[in-house]
């Protein structure tokens, strides 16, 4: 693939990310009495789980497809870990792709050995059109879901959170952005 291939995939992605597909979404939830609740006209979040997942490993492995490319620009694909280097958050997603790999992180690109939380959602009062509550049964049905968006966490190993994944992926594609723009500048 080419660099303008790989920024115009990146471009794509970014569009993607940025989308809010909307269905009904339900789950249930298991403590004393068996649940159910369900949410109107939302990204179902196992779907945005693996989607976001994806993401993160795509980008974590866009380092080696733009090595390649410049290595057979005749470049020294190291200029590219340099780079990488610098960017905290290129680093936390490159992390991130080892946890999803490997289940843990033993060293830390970004020393700060960052790991997901699972998606959720939060939607304020004023967002709530209405919610039904009928047995174990509970729906609830948003007003803008234009406004609402699943989304997943990013912790530090001591807890502390970093942002949310789908903020740090759409910055670190703005990053790989940026890089690839300086290769076909060269």
């Amino acid at each position: 693939m080419t660099i303008k291939e790989l920024i115009e995939q990146l471009n794509r992605i970014k569009d993607r990310v940025q989308s809010n597909p909307k269905q009904n979404y339900s789950w249930l939830y298991e403590k004393e009495f068996q649940q159910e609740y369900s949410i109107g006209n939302i990204k179902n979040l196992a779907e945005h789980e693996l989607d976001i997942q994806a993401l993160i490993r795509y980008l974590g492995s866009f380092r080696d497809h733009l090595k390649n490319e410049v290595k057979s620009l005749g470049k020294n694909p190291q200029i590219v870990e340099a780079k990488v280097k610098k960017d905290k958050t290129l680093c936390i997603i490159i992390d991130l792709d080892n946890w999803l790999k490997h289940g843990e992180l033993k060293r830390s690109r970004s020393g700060l050995f960052p790991k997901l939380e699972r998606p959720g959602i939060t939607a304020e009062q004023k967002d709530i059109e209405y919610i039904t509550i009928q047995g174990n049964k509970i729906h609830s049905q948003l007003k803008d879901t234009n406004l609402i968006k699943p989304s997943t966490l990013v912790l530090s190993n001591n807890g502390v959170e970093l942002g949310k994944a789908e903020d740090i992926a759409l910055k670190a594609i703005d990053s790989w952005l940026i890089i690839c723009q300086e290769f076909v500048l060269l």
